[in-house]
């Protein structure tokens, strides 16, 4: 699988000053998998040097559950999660192998499409040459209030 890359090129969200933790895990893309992929996900977002509120935690843990699922829906073997905790945002990256003809839009699957923007601040799907990659960003909440309240003021 490649690294990934956004449609229109960039390589990742816009680059941040402050810590950042990636964790990075191939799964296999059976029943468990989601279930793995949220303890995963969980066990990423655990870290005290890196701490995530839990709002976003829980946020976090439900895009990572549905873009695994989809994944495995869509017929693929083998998954690849990529959990990025920003400064302001995490990010999760899924790839996956599913068969050309099994690349369905999360477009096409709308209470997952619904869901899936309710949550995240930006979300993509595009099919490179050898696998599919979702990117979904979710805004911390911490940051979320302190935008709020400097826009109220």
């Amino acid at each position: 699988m490649t690294t990934p890359t956004y449609p229109d090129g960039s390589a990742s969200p816009e680059p941040e000053k402050g810590p950042r933790r990636s964790r990075r895990q191939r799964l296999a893309a059976d029943q468990t998998a989601p279930q793995v992929a949220r303890e995963l996900a969980r066990g990423a977002l655990a870290d005290p040097r890196w701490p995530v509120d839990s709002q976003t935690r829980e946020d976090t843990i439900v895009v990572v559950n549905e873009l695994v699922t989809a994944s495995c829906v869509a017929g693929a073997n083998n998954i690849e999660l990529d959990v990025e905790v920003h400064r302001r945002h995490v990010t999760v990256f899924v790839r996956d192998d599913r068969p050309r003809e099994g690349r369905v839009s999360l477009e096409e699957t709308s209470a997952r499409s619904m869901l899936l923007d309710a949550i995240t601040t930006s979300r993509s799907v595009y099919h490179d040459w050898d696998c599919t990659v979702s990117v979904a960003q979710i805004r911390r909440t911490e940051t979320r209030e302190a935008r709020h309240l400097s826009v109220v003021r």
